[in-house]
């Protein structure tokens, strides 16, 4: 067996077999690349199978669904029949839709190979995508899990860069997309001697001597880049129109609430970092950002939401009223502003001599009040 690529990757993936040895043998093959997928040379071995592209081409669409994939149970009354089949088509698309999530989920606990998801084969906006599908919507809290994985990857290797743990990843990125490449032109048929002698040498990608303006910070001051933090935080927008609808417990909108609150702080932290380097030495350096991200209607319904979790005391419904009510965005941090609610809040508590479990997610909605107050 050729232990340097997935073996039978297209033949369990597109077998012919009947519709039960199908169904196990996907299931299998999925299985095995969530649990197998752990460093960059797995993620090699995947690539001469193109295993990524084929897999983040099949969610979105039906071609996972097979027509002959239903067990049929022949009644007298027909609509008895038609109800079987679409309960048992529908639980085995929705099963391997899901074991592709987790196989990119797997894969993101690798900084480089999320990296590499994300700038060449947009998985942002292929998440983002998914949320037009009414699969993915039934299972919101597997899509904050990934979510959350990927915005955990990416602040951790951003925190090391910043204490000099780990160097700066950018040839190290375009260093494994060109072996990508290399694995995915090793895996096309060979070509006869006639065809070989008139086809051009392969071309790899050169790697860009001109560096962003994220990367002339100090590594002390290291950013995630503007335009990933941009896409994510437009993805964590989207993902609440789902949620709110579906109704999350308490683990997913406290994990999504963490994650929403870490991706708007950094937002403001590097328009903050980039700002002061650019009145120093960077003269040219410009922060674009989309302005009032965090609307008032959206903090609107994670109040409502979070009062579910937390306690009824009235702090989070005064500072989302002054975020109402307020006209022009404020000048002060974001940081000290939810430290005084916070304040606020321990003191009411103490008067009213109430306990509150979940304060991480009240702390955590205050910090997004706050930060919508100041025009994230």
């Amino acid at each position: 067996m050729d232990v340097t690529q997935v073996p039978e990757f297209f033949v369990m993936l597109h077998n012919t077999e009947l519709p039960e040895q199908r169904s196990l043998q996907r299931s299998f093959l999925l299985s095995l690349l969530r649990d197998g997928i752990k460093s960059r040379q797995d993620y090699l071995v995947c690539a001469r199978r193109r295993v990524f592209r084929i897999l983040l081409s099949l969610q979105p669409s039906n071609l996972l669904s097979d027509k002959t994939d239903k067990v049929v149970f022949v009644f007298i009354f027909v609509p008895i029949e038609f109800e079987f089949e679409f309960l048992s088509g529908h639980f085995s698309l929705f099963y391997l839709q899901r074991l592709i999530l987790e196989v990119v989920q797997s894969s993101l606990q690798n900084s480089i190979i999320t990296y590499d998801l994300i700038q060449h084969r947009g998985l942002i906006m292929w998440l983002d995508s998914l949320l037009l599908t009414d699969t993915v919507a039934d299972e919101a809290s597997q899509m904050v899990s990934v979510v959350t994985t990927m915005w955990d990857t990416l602040y951790t290797h951003m925190q090391k860069k910043r204490e000099s743990k780990e160097k700066d990843d950018e040839e190290a990125i375009a260093k494994l997309e060109q072996e990508v490449e290399m694995m995915e032109a090793e895996d096309d048929d060979k070509p006869d001697k006639t065809t070989a002698k008139n086809k051009p040498p392969l071309q790899t990608s050169k790697v860009s001597s001109r560096k962003p303006i994220w990367n002339l910070l100090p590594m002390q001051q290291q950013v995630i880049a503007p335009w990933i933090m941009c896409e994510l935080m437009q993805l964590m927008i989207n993902l609440w129109r789902v949620l709110y609808e579906a109704e999350p417990n308490y683990a997913t909108f406290n994990k999504y609430a963490r994650v929403l609150c870490s991706v708007a702080s950094h937002i403001q932290e590097s328009k903050s970092i980039i700002q002061a380097a650019q009145e120093k030495d960077l003269k040219n350096v410009r922060f674009v950002t989309p302005p009032c991200m965090l609307t008032v209607k959206l903090m609107r319904q994670l109040v409502e939401v979070s009062s579910r979790f937390v306690s009824n005391l009235p702090d989070l419904k005064d500072h989302l009223a002054i975020v109402e009510s307020s006209k022009k965005k404020s000048s002060a941090c974001p940081t000290e502003l939810s430290r005084n609610w916070e304040r606020r809040h321990s003191y009411m508590r103490e008067l009213m001599d109430q306990e509150e479990i979940n304060v991480s997610t009240r702390y955590n909605v205050h910090k997004l009040l706050s930060l919508a107050e100041c025009g994230v």
